[in-house]
């Protein structure tokens, strides 16, 4: 039964590519550069968003999981890898806009009190944005962003996203 649960576990590990993996891999990889090039020549485009959806099970995470990887870095070792392409979050479990900021920013190594107010962790959230030079925020169940609001609360999260990827300064893209 060792050898068993051995190749068990090892299949497990694997990744099987699903047909839509290389499409996810080229719209992202397109949706980087776009944003890299765009900040480089001062033109400051709206963020856009990647939706990756599918039924439970289907693989959604584990192929976004394993996109990611090579580009998720939680703290710079040295100035020089203060670069954060991408930052990842979970959807918290109350999803207001001062949540989504307080996950954002530790996800950018920057832990925030809960205590400041939503419009001061904004300002940090951007502020941290530009410094590590995001260029995409990645929120793994995102629906649940929503899904257990108000009509008044949901609008706000949304408002609060957008707010983000229309930043005249430091734009970014969602995924």
């Amino acid at each position: 039964t060792e050898i068993i649960e051995a190749q068990i576990a090892e299949l497990g590990i694997q990744f099987f590519e699903r047909e839509f993996y290389p499409v996810l891999e080229s719209t992202f990889a397109t949706a980087l550069a776009k944003r890299r090039l765009s900040l480089q020549r001062g033109k400051h485009l709206e963020g856009e968003v990647i939706a990756v959806i599918g039924g439970s099970g289907s693989g959604k995470t584990t192929a976004v999981n394993r996109l990611l990887a090579p580009h998720i870095r939680r703290t710079p070792t040295t100035a020089e890898d203060a670069r954060l392409d991408v930052a990842q979050i979970n959807s918290p479990a109350r999803a207001s806009g001062k949540d989504v900021a307080i996950e954002a920013l530790d996800a950018l190594g920057y832990p925030a009190a809960p205590t400041r107010s939503e419009g001061s962790l904004r300002l940090l959230l951007r502020e941290h944005l530009q410094m590590r030079e995001t260029l995409l925020l990645n929120i793994d169940e995102a629906q649940d962003l929503v899904r257990f609001q108000t009509t008044k609360e949901q609008a706000r999260v949304v408002k609060f996203l957008k707010s983000l990827m229309d930043d005249k300064v430091w734009p970014i893209d969602l995924l």
